[in-house]
């Protein structure tokens, strides 16, 4: 009887090892989940629309009157961004915006920004909208481009987000 019960822990302990040598780990990382979730959205949201080189969707491009935006010129901008998943506005220009979302302050700056355009100080999905990637063209002084920046290409979210930024002029030297 004995035999009998060490046979059957070897078998067992045997089953045991062959099951765990044979286990998967399915568990996902955070950006795995968040790829899946960015692509499901853009499939059913804006079928159709490719990535640009980095992973940034341009999903709308009024193209400006003015000149080409170059590197290491200072721009004028206004923009929003919005989380994408539910809208959330996480910053913004727009005074008429803080009056809607109810955070309008009297001593707040409200118009466009000043940002120099070098893809070394700049987050990798920010500079592709105004350079445009491969496959747009680079931002013209007057227009306006809107693009879904995955989160580990946006510079201030840990979400998927959407990006209206409007370029309003440029110049070479800020002084």
């Amino acid at each position: 009887m004995n035999v009998r019960i060490y046979r059957f822990f070897v078998a067992a302990a045997i089953a045991a090892v062959v099951a765990v040598a044979c286990a998967k780990n399915t568990s996902e990382s955070s950006q795995d989940a968040g790829e899946r979730s960015l692509k499901a959205f853009m499939q059913v949201h804006y079928p159709g629309v490719d990535t640009t080189a980095s992973g940034i969707y341009i999903i709308e491009d009024l193209i400006g009157s003015g000149d080409e935006v170059v590197d290491s010129n200072y721009l004028f901008v206004e923009f929003e961004q919005r989380v994408l998943e539910d809208s959330t506005l996480v910053s913004y220009t727009s005074e008429d915006l803080a009056k809607q979302t109810g955070k309008y302050s009297k001593s707040a700056y409200y118009g466009q920004e000043v940002v120099r355009l070098l893809e070394s100080t700049m987050a990798k999905g920010v500079y592709e909208i105004f350079t445009g990637g491969t496959n747009h063209g680079r931002m013209k002084t007057g227009g306006t481009r809107t693009a879904v920046l995955p989160s580990w290409l946006a510079p201030t979210s840990s979400n998927n987000v959407i990006y209206k930024m409007q370029v309003n002029g440029q110049v070479e030297n800020i002084t």
